[in-house]
């Protein structure tokens, strides 16, 4: 591993920036229409960006130019100028979108990237139709490799999903890309970076619990995309999006036959080994390449495998087989509590740009929110053996709304109404502080606890 790239901004931890002699040679103010005829409309939108094709009046060279708004006093432009360091960064690396210039103007910037014309990857998944498993052993070939060399600088993506994947040309045939560094963090020696960011389906526990995110945080993301390129299904994916978070949180992998039928087990033994809760025990970008499963494809010869690969051992305890013994009448202090769970991610369709909750104006309907009653120990009891009962159901049944179901014991799930708001993150030990403030008015504070504590606390006894 090496060092960050440039110079790593002491004010945001995980932010590159590049020294200023190299920023200077990169960003001009020049009008970028002078040099480029610009499409008004654009092919790809975000919450915070347009991507809009634009061809060189010289060259006649078509390039990608990606418009982000600074915000106001600029207080976006770090993010961007961290975005532009990643992407110098990897100029290096041919399975990474490549950055040529950036433009600069008082109100916007713009990130002159190379065009990749093949369209995102999530457009063969939209097909409905089967992929064969050596084409996307290929593929995935080549996003490790992009993935590897992001790691080899110690800087996490983040935002790993189709939508953040291009192809080169006509599907099989064709080479992929990385795209979309916007919410990637240098998470290198001295960085503790704790965010909630990344997109439902694909986001790690670790992110989900406020903890600290690493490389590992990536490996899940590529475990998901995986499953979901071989099978046309997310392996987490629920009714809603709070039921996806409490299935990743309880990390429940099922390699149903009706899906996995025609899937190697080579290829599930890769599935299970990302898929799994300790970060630590996650296999890397350059272990993977290592794996039988590529070999599978290959020149040389690979004897397949002959059992099933074990799920990831991260399933709950069984259920015990005699009840619990009587609460004493009178419950203890902490048997009733108060807990708040907020989750502020980005949408799946946002291919332009992501979003991080931290310091950054959101619309509520990002927001998933359980505001908990206080409630006694017998019901806690119930919500632990109703979140078991779904563990243990066979293998590929999911039980639609089982898990909101059993939040429901404690809550309504209610959804903020439709209004702004600031939120603002810091951490106590285990427990995340959220300051919130809506409309200009007073700061409201809350706190939450991460699932795996609560669960560890309201089970230990």
């Amino acid at each position: 591993m090496v060092g960050p790239p440039g110079v790593l901004t002491a004010e945001q931890p995980g932010f590159l920036r590049l020294p200023l002699d190299k920023e200077q040679q990169l960003i001009t103010d020049e009008p970028l229409e002078s040099s480029y005829h610009v499409e008004e409309e654009p092919f790809a939108r975000g919450k915070f960006a347009a991507v809009r094709r634009c061809v060189d009046r010289q060259s006649k060279k078509t390039l990608a130019a990606k418009f982000l708004k600074k915000g106001r006093g600029g207080t976006l432009r770090p993010e961007i100028l961290h975005e532009a360091a990643v992407l110098e960064a990897c100029s290096a690396c041919p399975r990474i979108a490549q950055l040529e210039r950036v433009y600069e103007s008082d109100a916007e910037m713009v990130l002159l990237l190379e065009m990749v014309s093949g369209g995102e990857l999530q457009s063969l998944l939209d097909r409905d139709e089967m992929l064969e498993e050596r084409h996307v052993a290929r593929l995935m070939a080549q996003i490790l490799e992009g993935i590897a060399f992001l790691h080899s600088i110690n800087v996490a993506h983040l935002d790993i999903k189709p939508q953040n994947l291009v192809l080169t040309g006509e599907w099989p045939t064709c080479d992929v890309k990385l795209c979309d560094l916007g919410i990637s963090r240098y998470v290198g020696q001295g960085a503790d970076v704790r965010e909630i960011l990344g997109t439902p389906d694909y986001v790690a526990p670790e992110v989900l619990n406020y903890e600290p995110i690493s490389l590992a945080t990536d490996m899940w993301s590529v475990g998901v995309l995986l499953y979901a390129l071989l099978t046309g299904y997310s392996p987490f994916g629920g009714d809603t999006k709070q039921e996806t978070f409490c299935n990743i949180a309880h990390c429940q992998v099922d390699f149903p036959e009706d899906l996995f039928e025609d899937v190697s087990l080579e290829a599930q033994d890769l599935i299970a080994k990302l898929l799994v809760r300790d970060p630590s025990k996650r296999l890397t970008a350059s272990e993977c390449l290592e794996h039988r499963w590529f070999s599978l494809f290959s020149s040389v010869p690979c004897e397949p495998l002959r059992e099933p690969p074990p799920l990831p051992s991260c399933a709950p305890p069984p259920l015990p087989e005699t009840p619990p013994p009587p609460l004493p009448a009178s419950a203890p202090p902490d048997a009733v509590y108060r807990v708040r769970r907020c989750f502020v991610l980005d949408e799946c369709d946002d291919s332009a740009t992501s979003d991080s909750v931290s310091d950054m104006s959101i619309d509520s309907d990002s927001v998933v929110s359980l505001d908990e009653e206080p409630c006694s120990w017998d019901n806690a009891r119930l919500f632990r053996q109703q979140l078991l009962q779904q563990a243990r159901s066979p293998s590929g049944v999911r039980q639609p709304g089982a898990f909101a179901r059993a939040l429901s014991v404690f809550s309504g799930g209610e959804t903020h109404d439709q209004s702004r708001r600031r939120v603002e993150l810091s951490r106590e030990g285990s427990v995340v502080v959220m300051r919130e403030r809506q409309d200009g008015g007073a700061w409201r504070v809350s706190r939450m606890e991460p699932i795996e504590s609560r669960m560890r606390r309201l089970t230990s006894a």
